[in-house]
């Protein structure tokens, strides 16, 4: 199931594992709380990466399988794999224009945006909500299970197909966070260490 292909509503193909590269880094929607904090919202978000500008996309999936080959040509030939610059990735979603919602829920950001609004990657304390990386997770794996139950009802056919790729999709999404619950780079609580560094502004 891991290796099925995905058709997304913009009509890319992708690999479960570009899904998981994407969510969150390159796409994300945040709805401002009573708090007046951005609070990372994973439907949203989904509906952004789902329908995302298609050009744009297969710009970032350039990048993205570009890393992936050089990941592997260096594991099985050594040597080291260039990361692609934070510029170039910039560059490739600069040009979105931020919209929101009567909800309150914005999208639009984008890639170094994205990257300043990011406490929902990073562990904390408190693992409620979706500000944190299990919480995210939870949210994600909660929409795939609901999916591919969902799935599971319908008789075979075109409508069971799409809900079995959503529920894949999903689970991608969530899988970027739970990677994240493991990144050496993320074990600790990003909104607290801004909030303590910036008296509480």
């Amino acid at each position: 199931q891991m290796g099925r292909m995905i058709t997304l509503a913009n009509g890319e193909q992708v690999s479960q594992g570009e899904i998981t590269a994407m969510m969150g880094d390159f796409y994300g929607a945040y709805t401002r709380g009573e708090d007046g904090r951005q609070h990372f919202d994973p439907s949203a978000s989904f509906d952004a990466m789902q329908n995302a500008d298609p050009e744009e996309m297969r710009r970032i999936l350039g990048h993205v399988r570009s890393e992936q080959a050089g990941v592997q040509a260096a594991i099985t030939s050594g040597g080291e794999a260039t990361p692609t610059a934070l510029a170039a990735l910039e560059a490739e979603t600069v040009a979105r224009h931020q919209r929101t919602d009567a909800n309150g829920t914005t999208t639009g950001y984008s890639f170094l945006e994205l990257a300043q609004l990011n406490t929902n990657h990073f562990s904390t304390e408190d693992e409620s909500g979706t500000d944190n990386n299990l919480g995210a997770y939870g949210a994600f794996h909660t929409m795939a299970a609901q999916a591919a139950q969902r799935a599971h009802d319908l008789p075979p056919g075109p409508e069971r197909e799409a809900a079995e790729q959503r529920a894949l999709a999903l689970e991608a999404s969530s899988q970027h966070f739970m990677t994240d619950r493991f990144a050496s780079g993320h074990q600790f609580d990003k909104q607290q260490l801004m909030d303590a560094n910036s008296g509480g502004v």
